[in-house]
């Protein structure tokens, strides 16, 4: 199976960051590791550092959005695969070499993902239509028993073919955070690749805990998801 990098992007993270790293760096495959922080404050990219030297660490002076510190890391693979980790998820083992077995099978997949479930084992939605069309078509969403081709993807976990994500230019640095995966989804698919989860692979997911809580924070959340759809509705579909 082919080699892969490690990629995660940390804002005020340490205090999930470990588990994810350890969840991963523990893969056979993995040949390096790219920590792309955006200034956190709470030390996370030291701490990190200093608990799995082997990371190359990348510290960004100030916050530039999961998208940019993203493509930071992205310019510097080499390997052929890249696996995009949040802090707040947790591959279960085995995880990575399912997905790379799926990248076997499915050559057109520029990305696979696993299944995700909350902490307590209960599934996640983690595939749906693409964002302007899911608004108009809303059904119960049900989990696989299979690998499933979808439109979206949650961008919890990824693996992706590095090659793929540089023709069509990797994430959109207009996006500062959120939508940035529906974007990335939608610009795949339009050239071409799909994109699959796999159901035999899992990866627990703590949702909405990569960047610590708090009102002013969930305040801020909002506003950045808000210009975020601004912008997509803008790109794809017009100012009217």
């Amino acid at each position: 199976m082919a080699d892969v990098s490690l990629i995660l992007v940390t804002y005020n993270s340490a205090n999930v960051a470990a588990e994810a790293l350890a969840s991963a760096l523990n893969e056979p495959r993995v040949r390096a590791c790219f920590l792309v922080d955006n200034a956190s404050s709470d030390g996370t990219a030291a701490r990190m550092k200093e608990r799995f030297p082997q990371i190359t660490v990348i510290q960004n002076a100030e916050n530039k959005g999961f998208g940019v510190a993203n493509n930071l890391a992205l310019e510097k693979v080499v390997t052929p695969f890249a696996l995009l980790l949040n802090p707040d998820a947790v591959l279960r083992e085995g995880a990575l070499g399912l997905l790379l077995e799926a990248a076997e099978r499915y050559p057109e997949a520029a990305i696979i993902a696993p299944a995700l479930t909350g902490a307590d084992g209960t599934p996640e939605q983690n595939f749906k239509r693409n964002v302007f069309h899911r608004e108009r078509h809303r059904a119960p969403w049900r989990s696989t028993e299979g690998d499933v081709s979808a439109e979206w993807i949650s961008g919890a976990v990824w693996l992706v073919r590095v090659e793929c994500l540089r023709k069509i230019g990797c994430f959109d640095p207009a996006i500062f955070f959120y939508y940035e995966d529906d974007d990335l989804c939608m610009r795949l698919r339009a050239a071409g690749y799909d994109l699959v989860v796999v159901h035999a692979a899992a990866a627990v997911h703590g949702k909405g805990k990569s960047s610590g809580s708090g009102a002013a924070l969930e305040g801020w959340k909002q506003r950045q998801m808000i210009t975020s759809r601004l912008y997509l509705e803008r790109k794809y579909r017009g100012t009217r």
